[in-house]
């Protein structure tokens, strides 16, 4: 049987599609089609195929839908860039004058204690040596460790304190004013320092990270500033490793020499992207 003919007003007629006895036409201004199957005459929503073939969706519905998905795939991407968290602790719910459990005292007296309805780790101010505590997964590339850290001077005698990577032997962000430096040490060797001039009394943010560059070779970076600052969008002190860094636990050490409690908060051990 012959299909009827059937009258289109809108010039927007541009899609004629056929299949053995049906005739579909597109009508752009209506915004529906009409098909002929075996003489009878039906109308019916176009498909997405035809709507683009047939020009109902314009140059600016494609732009648009582009741009669309063009923002998904970006916050998609961000999200994947986003650095995933392995641990971390700001002590308030822990108990006062206790060692949280999963952390592995090398040396020292540290505990919890609270202050202005605030807790945090406290190293106290005696005796005079050097005391670290470790905690977090055992990393060895690719992670980045951020914590909070205070203390205070007495007279011409200054504490040294930081935090550290990788172990024992591993890297060492270690504020030092007595000297006016910020250094980085791997093991116990310093590699490189850049001035910086200490306000005691006030808490400073500290960031420490190894990631890898290239096959065979890792980048160590730390920064240190005021949290009432923004954070500076350079690393203050960096050097290049060109040995495989070793497995180990990230850590917050001090050295009391001025007799005064050392105070350590917000500690936060993050996974960071960088070539396997």
């Amino acid at each position: 049987m012959e299909t009827p003919n059937v009258e289109i007003r809108n010039p927007k007629q541009i899609r004629i599609r056929k299949r053995m006895r049906t005739r579909s036409f597109l009508n752009a201004g209506n915004r529906f089609v009409i098909v002929a199957i075996h003489g009878a005459v039906r109308t019916r929503r176009p498909t997405f195929a035809e709507m683009v073939g047939g020009g109902v969706l314009t140059a600016l519905h494609v732009t648009i839908a582009a741009k669309l998905c063009a923002i998904l795939c970006c916050i998609g991407l961000s999200a994947l860039a986003q650095n995933s968290v392995l641990y971390e602790n700001n002590f308030e719910k822990e108990q006062i004058g206790k060692v949280p459990e999963n952390f592995l005292v090398l040396d020292g007296g540290f505990a919890v204690k609270e202050e202005a309805r605030n807790k945090f780790l406290e190293l106290p101010g005696s005796p005079l040596d050097s005391y670290s505590v470790q905690f977090g997964p055992t990393e060895s590339s690719n992670i980045v460790l951020s914590a909070r850290i205070n203390s205070t001077a007495k007279g011409r005698r200054f504490p040294t304190f930081g935090i550290g990577l990788n172990g024992i032997a591993g890297y060492r962000l270690q504020l030092s004013p007595a000297k006016k430096l910020l250094e980085l040490y791997k093991g116990d060797t310093a590699k490189t320092n850049a001035s910086f001039d200490w306000n005691a009394g006030h808490w400073l943010n500290f960031r420490l990270q190894i990631r890898a560059t290239n096959p065979g070779e890792w980048k160590v970076e730390g920064k240190v500033w005021n949290p009432d600052n923004p954070e500076p969008s350079n690393w203050m002190v960096s050097f290049d490793e060109k040995e495989t860094p070793v497995s180990g636990r990230t850590s917050v050490f001090g050295s009391p020499y001025a007799g005064t409690p050392i105070q350590f908060d917000d500690l936060r051990v993050e996974r960071i992207s960088g070539i396997q």
